[in-house]
């Protein structure tokens, strides 16, 4: 048995649990509240989920002891228990109109003096009347399509998951466990010893951990070590400890924000049974964090259906306000107010670009909240946090105003609209619902805001596509999910020249790589050399890459990674290319492939 950690890289662990869901080696069971989590997703959200499992073929399995404890649920009529929220609106209908029947007996005008219903107490109690009218059709609604919902849910679990339950004897295990549990239990050993005191199914952790540890002895493959990943949604202290010390993008993060992983206790008991210590736990959550860039929809229905009720977040509006605040150093030139008529940039012809953005904006790990518009610094604390639900917030109190820069805190606000800019789209990318929501509707969102504020962040989202927190190209893929909905929203804005600041970036902080021009039409013609004789064996039709040209100049170098890792499939491949790359999917044409070619994957960096 190992050691506890104390330290935790969160973003190398979350790279090796991404890579271990594509392993062929890797096994992946789940939890039975990961089948009563589908029942809280909305339609498209799901078809995301099952899209997945089929990706993981033969690896993806359903403990028996989960299907037995979902089974009861099912056959006792309990399933509602899984929406309890909407099963709530029969209840908060009835509630609404003895509220009615209070105000019609206690209210009277001397409690409406000041108030809109002033003199009219009788106006209070017809729209009291229409609210309870209107929520009582509402409730019915969603009562009369609950069954129907709970109906689909189901049949959509028999359909996709039922070829996936173990074959495991769990009446076998079950006898085996008599007098093991009460051991463990008695000695806190993982996993279930915090269930030692219910009265019925005090074992059913147990179960499904010894379930898990005779599929992998089992099934280890010969000569290769397997490897086992377990999702729950209730990832409890006896199956999980959280490293003190956790770092995300080189920072230190919140407890609220840590992450468990398994507990060692489990790594060495499965080691013991499999000769393998690559056992993980992870919760839904950070399956639904990795899988999100694919399956956006599972991502924003799953925080719709998770947000927690009991989550304080101090909601400021953002705006832009004109108080004193002594500027920051920098090198910049100064930006025209765009209403003025004038250029917004007056472009200098030299080899380096003079900054329109303190060092501060541009390499952001060095930026310094307490610099900026309190307001703005406090909207860039909570994207920065790296939690869903706090990114929501902080995005749905982002309120801008018709207001041009002051010109006295002119380099200070800029900087702080531009850092913005950088975090909402990170949050985007990161899947934040609310972020996704406003990138992909930005000229929407934007619609009152002064240009010179819509220039700065907009300057701010497009630069955290290409460039890092240290203010460098990044080396491979950009971070550019959202490119397409960005040009677009961009393009409606009305802004004389937005894509400027983006493209003189570029242009001369390239290092060499390869780089679009940011709102051109130009066409990027994409030609892969493959090895048709060698499969990866990563992807069915996946043949090995070796080289790729755009417009004829080899870039194969910003393709390459350490590991065999797939890119994508072929009918997916025009998109897959253009987030990777920052080009809208309109300006990308493709070679036509060899018909046996299903699916690119990178090019393998290292040969042995």
């Amino acid at each position: 048995m190992r050691f506890p950690k104390q330290e935790l890289n969160i973003d190398e662990y979350l790279e090796k649990i991404k890579q271990l869901l594509d392993d062929s080696h890797c096994h992946i069971f789940i939890d039975t509240n990961i089948i009563s989590q589908l029942y809280r997703l909305n339609e498209e959200a799901r078809k995301d989920f099952y899209n997945w499992v089929d990706t993981c073929s033969s690896r993806f399995h359903i403990p028996n002891w989960s299907v037995h404890e979902y089974s009861n649920r099912v056959t006792t009529q309990k399933t509602n228990d899984y929406l309890s929220e909407l099963t709530k609106a029969k209840t908060f209908s009835k509630e609404l109109k003895n509220i009615g029947k209070f105000l019609k007996a206690y209210v009277g005008d001397s409690l409406l003096i000041g108030s809109s219903y002033a003199g009219n107490a009788q106006k209070l109690f017809d729209d009291m009347d229409n609210v309870s009218s209107m929520f009582e059709k509402i409730s019915i609604v969603i009562n009369n399509g609950l069954t129907q919902h709970q109906l689909n849910v189901h049949k959509e679990v028999l359909d996709k998951l039922e070829t996936h339950i173990l074959d495991s004897n769990v009446y076998s295990i079950l006898g085996n466990l008599v007098f093991e549990a009460d051991l463990r239990f008695d000695g806190k050993v993982p996993p279930g010893f915090k269930d030692s005191d219910k009265g019925t199914n005090r074992i059913g952790d147990l179960v499904i951990w010894k379930e898990i540890l005779e599929f992998c002895k089992k099934y280890k493959p010969e000569g290769e070590k397997i490897k086992a990943v377990f999702i729950s949604r209730d990832i409890k202290p006896d199956m999980v400890y959280r490293p003190i010390k956790q770092m995300k993008n080189g920072q230190q993060v919140n407890d609220e924000d840590k992450i468990g992983i398994a507990h060692e206790s489990l790594v060495g008991e499965f080691k013991l049974i499999t000769d393998s210590d690559e056992y993980y736990s992870i919760s839904f959550y950070t399956l639904v964090q990795i899988l999100a860039p694919q399956h956006r929809n599972l991502a924003v229905s799953f925080q719709i259906a998770t947000e927690p009720e009991n989550l304080i977040v101090e909601t400021q509006t953002t705006e832009i306000i004109t108080q004193e605040i002594e500027p920051c150093e920098s090198v910049c030139h100064e930006i025209v107010d765009s209403s003025s008529g004038t250029t917004e940039e007056t472009i200098p012809e030299a080899t380096v670009p003079t900054e329109v953005y303190s060092v501060y904006a541009l390499e952001d790990d060095k930026y310094d909240t307490s610099r900026g518009i309190e307001r703005i610094s406090y909207g860039i604390e909570e994207l920065r946090s790296y939690n869903w639900y706090r990114q929501n917030a902080a995005i749905e109190s982002i309120s801008m105003g018709n207001q041009p820069i002051p010109e006295e805190n002119a380099q200070n606000i800029k900087d702080s609209l531009f850092v913005l800019g950088r975090n909402v789209l990170q949050s985007a990318v990161g899947s934040s619902s609310s972020a996704i929501n406003f990138i992909e509707t930005l000229h929407l969102k934007t619609k009152f805001w002064h240009k010179s504020v819509k220039a700065a962040f907009i300057d701010g989202c497009l630069f955290e596509i290409f460039f890092d927190s240290k203010g460098k190209i990044r080396k491979k893929g950009f971070k550019a999910g959202f490119i397409n909905e960005i040009v677009t929203s961009i393009n409606k804005i009305g802004l004389d020249a937005p894509y400027s600041f983006i493209n003189i970036q570029l242009s001369h902080k390239n290092e060499g790589r390869f780089v679009p021009e940011v709102g051109s039409d130009k066409k990027y013609k994409f030609e892969f050399g493959f090895d048709i004789t060698e499969p990866t064996g990563l992807y069915p039709g996946d043949v090995k890459t070796s080289s790729l040209n755009i417009n004829g100049v080899d870039v194969s170098d910003t393709f390459k990674v350490g590991y065999g890792h797939f890119f994508s499939g072929c009918d997916n491949l025009n998109y897959s290319l253009s987030v990777y790359y920052g080009i809208p999917t309109e300006n990308i044409e493709l070679e036509v492939l060899e018909p046996e070619i299903k699916g690119v994957s990178f090019i393998k960096e290292h040969e042995f």
